[in-house]
């Protein structure tokens, strides 16, 4: 989900470096303050610059289209996100398909699965 919203928003409110990994896009940097966290860390109130709250106001409002689609729906459009960079859309699409092709078979999805992840990236407001 951090990798979908830093390419929504330009990386203006997630500064992480992300490189393709087995399942998808992956920030070393994410993880290690992922796992720094603590309980203290994640009840801590924050304040929220009020020139960014528009901005937060529309990530929660994907997180929350986000949260209700599966794993492979996420991992699917965040590669989908990554070759779209340096690729037509046909090509990304062939490409994201390929690194995923053994996952997708197992759960009976073809190329047709795929295409249907750029349909929801343009229904959730990416510019592809």
């Amino acid at each position: 989900i951090a990798y979908l919203l830093k390419k929504y928003f330009n990386s203006e409110i997630f500064n992480y470096n992300f490189n393709i990994y087995l399942r998808g896009p992956y920030s070393t940097e994410l993880a290690k303050d992922y796992f720094s966290l603590t309980d203290v860390d994640i009840n801590k109130e924050i304040q929220i610059p009020i020139e960014l709250f528009g901005k937060f106001k529309n990530a929660w409002i994907l997180v929350n289209n986000l949260r209700n689609m599966s794993i492979l729906d996420l991992e699917q459009m965040a590669i989908l996100l990554s070759v779209i960079e340096r690729n037509d859309i046909e090509s990304a699409i062939d490409l994201a398909y390929t690194l995923k092709e053994s996952m997708l078979r197992q759960a009976g999805l073809d190329k047709e699965y795929v295409k249907e992840k750029v349909q929801d990236l343009k229904k959730l407001g990416f510019d592809i």
